[in-house]
């Protein structure tokens, strides 16, 4: 059995990890583009996490600062989803992102109460694509 390694810096750790390890430590093919080629097959993260009051009637999408009136209802469980997925599919274009098997992160609704009115609510929630690769490469 022994370990293998990669990357740019892979000859320089050989002797080290051997003896660290206790195990013969070999380089994987292509060491100098190891890292290159793991950037160029990785498939991009994205996330699109949404703040809206529907009592002032505004919302903002976290990681890129956009900001608007919101026009829906007060109560949006129906509508919310499909909101989040309009935003985030053209913030993802614009990125050059394709937005490929989302997943949307569950919806936190807080209610805003005026007298012994609920008036609006808060809702905090996100929609995702975890990190992953996007092919493989064969040697």
């Amino acid at each position: 059995m022994f370990i293998e390694i990669s990357g740019g810096g892979a000859p320089g750790l050989i002797k080290a990890l051997s003896m660290r390890l206790d195990s013969p430590v070999k380089i994987g093919d292509f060491p100098e583009v190891s890292n290159a080629i793991g950037a160029a097959l990785a498939r991009p993260t994205f996330s699109c996490t949404l703040h809206l009051d529907t009592f002032m009637k505004r919302y903002q999408i976290e990681e890129t600062g956009l900001q608007g009136e919101w026009l829906g209802s007060r109560k949006p469980h129906k509508e919310i989803e499909e909101f989040l997925r309009e935003i985030a599919e053209k913030s993802a274009r614009d990125q050059g992102i394709e937005l490929k098997k989302p997943n949307i992160q569950p919806f936190d609704y807080f209610p805003i109460v005026k007298g012994y009115q609920t008036v609006g609510q808060i809702i905090h929630g996100s929609l995702i694509v975890p990190p992953g690769v996007r092919g493989r490469l064969k040697s």
